[in-house]
């Protein structure tokens, strides 16, 4: 339902154009509707309002790192700490490296992280789902092996 979320994320917008994770909804929504070369602009708008949320630092360094543009998403996955799993996994979801998401995303399941808990139902995460690798993941968090 990724076109809804743009609907919603701009309806957001509409009411406060600083509202960071609307940006951030619209470049995931166009990202993974194909549409790499227009997800970029509202994931830059989403770092500039919020530099610290390492989810958009992870974004933006994939579409950047997509885009060709390896030198600034290497500077931007620098500042994102080993403890906070959840941007490198963002960052190699965009990437399409599915063996490095789980890999992150399995390091912020051991951390308690919530939000990998939160986001495992993402239509997002899909290819996380069908992957063989998912029934561990599903048990480490007590879910049932699919989704």
């Amino acid at each position: 339902m990724y076109e809804l979320a743009v609907v919603e994320a701009r309806k957001a917008l509409e009411l406060d154009d600083r509202i960071y994770v609307a940006h951030w909804v619209i470049a995931l929504s166009y990202f993974f509707q194909g549409k790499r070369v227009d997800a970029q602009e509202p994931a830059e708008e989403a770092f500039r309002l919020a530099p610290w949320s390492v989810a958009i630092v992870g974004t933006l360094a994939g579409l950047l790192a997509r885009a060709g543009e390896k030198d600034r998403a290497e500077k931007l996955l620098a500042t994102i700490s080993a403890a906070e799993p959840v941007g490198m996994y963002m960052y190699h979801l965009v990437c399409s490296e599915i063996d490095a998401t789980i890999d992150c995303y399995a390091l912020g399941i051991e951390q308690r992280n919530l939000r990998a808990m939160v986001i495992a139902s993402a239509g997002f995460l899909k290819p996380l789902r069908a992957s063989p690798r998912w029934p561990k993941l599903a048990r480490m968090m007590n879910f049932p092996g699919t989704m």
